[in-house]
């Protein structure tokens, strides 16, 4: 975020940030509010297949559990993004949410 925030400053366009990124306060750079959206933000996760499962369930039970109702979980193999997967568990998600 703050190589984007660069480039804005630098003269070379704009974006849409998190408000958070007000705390960058760099010169050049104007923050408005924006309001009335209600935008699709895509989230990803991703892991490698030798992670200690235990923690991972953990992680990924309590990221559902705080998109519950507001997204929608997708699996997708390392097939489906063009290499071969080496096992069946060996996968990454993400998550449809509407930014709140």
């Amino acid at each position: 975020m703050q190589t984007i925030v660069g480039l804005v400053a630098g003269g070379t366009g704009v974006t849409l940030v998190p408000a958070s990124l007000r705390n960058l306060r760099r010169k050049g750079v104007a923050y408005k509010s924006v309001h009335g959206l209600s935008p699709t933000v895509e989230l990803g996760v991703i892991w490698r297949p030798d992670d200690p499962r235990v923690v991972l369930d953990s992680f990924l039970r309590v990221t559902r559990e705080g998109f519950r109702g507001e997204a929608r979980w997708t699996s997708i193999s390392r097939k489906d993004i063009g290499r071969s997967a080496t096992s069946p568990n060996e996968h990454s998600g993400r998550w449809l949410a509407r930014s709140t």
